[in-house]
């Protein structure tokens, strides 16, 4: 078959090569909208998720996490300070696993959650330091940050899927 010239009434003269825009992972944070401002948070990190924009995302989800984390508290009637930063509201939540039967799996499971609260003073530092939520010269770079986002997202669906226990074993 010809590639070039007449292909039946019309004349094929050129190509044109063009990078084809791939999808971009999208990580469901849908959990985390508990009210509208959340909901909105969420939305607006999924348009720029779905752009490939994952350093646009990082402000977002942590005000969606932050709103999220204190929802949980509140309903498991856990107290906190209204100054309290993303990390120590996750360590009063996660805490909850301490009131389980100590088995060799919660053990494990505790563990990695005490290992995980490392990753919430890390979305707070890149968001501070790296987003565009203050006027910031480094941005994190979109590796980074879609790591970063896949791990929080992780972290959420684990906890939603697992529910906290709100009655404590003594």
């Amino acid at each position: 078959a010809m590639l070039f010239g007449k292909q039946n009434d019309y004349y094929l003269t050129d190509i044109s090569i063009e990078p084809r825009v791939g999808e971009f992972k999208t990580f469901d944070f849908s959990e985390l909208g508990l009210n509208e401002t959340l909901r909105r948070a969420v939305s607006e990190a999924t348009h720029f998720m779905e752009q490939g924009k994952y350093s646009s995302c990082i402000d977002r989800v942590h005000t969606a996490l932050h709103g999220y984390i204190r929802a949980k508290l509140n309903e498991l009637e856990i107290p906190f300070e209204e100054s309290d930063m993303l990390p120590k509201l996750f360590n009063l939540l996660y805490r909850q696993w301490e009131s389980l039967d100590n088995n060799e799996m919660d053990d494990m499971i505790l563990k990695a959650l005490r290992s995980a609260s490392s990753l919430f003073d890390i979305i707070n530092i890149a968001r501070n330091r790296y987003s565009l939520a203050h006027p910031n010269e480094n941005i994190i770079g979109e590796e980074e940050a879609r790591l970063i986002l896949g791990l929080v997202c992780n972290i959420i669906n684990y906890m939603e899927n697992r529910k906290f226990r709100t009655e404590r074993n003594y």
